[in-house]
């Protein structure tokens, strides 16, 4: 126990200290970070609503993409799908819905080219892995070992925190699913998602207005678009 938590600190301390180059790269000089604030929708600008574009960056060929209001993406097929914006910020937080139960897993990916969307065979290294009931039930009959099980209308929610350990943790309706957290994240990571076909659809949820539960703490806010000027 003594050994994981000092690993987990030396981890934190890396993290940080890639943090801090990646802030002086562009010739050394250090860079603020902006945040981009939206319209209310009423003529006037809101100080405390952000304006953040969300996007699938990224999608294998038999992922099928539909993108709805306010931050939703309608996701099924098979393959694996990445966000557009980074996990910059120190902590985050995203939701996905259930929308047909089916295999699949959530989590993030380190993945910055498209050609490695197609071919991959080995699933996201950092994730949830997430089954049906009914899916789940002939896994055990066949050895093969347990996921979590979701049912249509579930809400799995998704919390990357560099300052602390666990980085990645997962909930299920609200209640934390402690044993799939995840200590160790390593490098700029994307939100992601791999569908395993079998007629599995979600819909990923980056805004706020769009969760149906609140995150763990107000630490956690939804991903924001970060614009650095030298």
């Amino acid at each position: 126990m003594v050994n994981e938590f000092c690993s987990c600190l030396a981890h934190l301390w890396e993290s940080s200290e890639e943090h801090e180059r990646s802030q002086k790269r562009g010739g050394g000089a250090a860079r603020s970070v902006n945040m981009t604030r939206g319209d209310t929708g009423k003529g006037t600008e809101d100080a405390t609503t952000p304006r953040v574009k969300h996007d699938i960056n990224m999608r294998g060929s038999q992922v099928r993409v539909k993108e709805l209001a306010n931050g939703r993406f309608l996701i099924s097929g098979a393959g694996l799908t990445i966000a557009s914006l980074p996990l910059e910020q120190d902590c985050s937080f995203w939701q996905v819905k259930v929308l047909q139960p089916g295999r699949f897993s959530m989590g993030v990916s380190r993945a910055a080219e498209a050609s490695a969307l197609e071919g991959m065979k080995e699933p996201l290294e950092w994730a949830l892995r997430v089954n049906s009931a009914e899916a789940q039930s002939e896994r055990e009959e066949d050895g093969e070992s347990a996921m979590v099980v979701s049912r249509d209308g579930d809400i799995f929610s998704c919390v990357f925190d560099q300052s602390s350990c666990p980085m990645l943790r997962f909930f299920q309706n609200g209640k934390e699913l402690e044993k799939q957290a995840i200590n160790r994240v390593r490098g700029l990571v994307f939100p992601a998602l791999e569908l395993f076909g079998d007629g599995v659809e979600l819909s990923f949820l980056f805004h706020e207005s769009e969760w149906s539960y609140p995150p763990p703490s107000s630490r956690y806010m939804m991903i924001l678009e970060t614009r650095r000027m030298i």
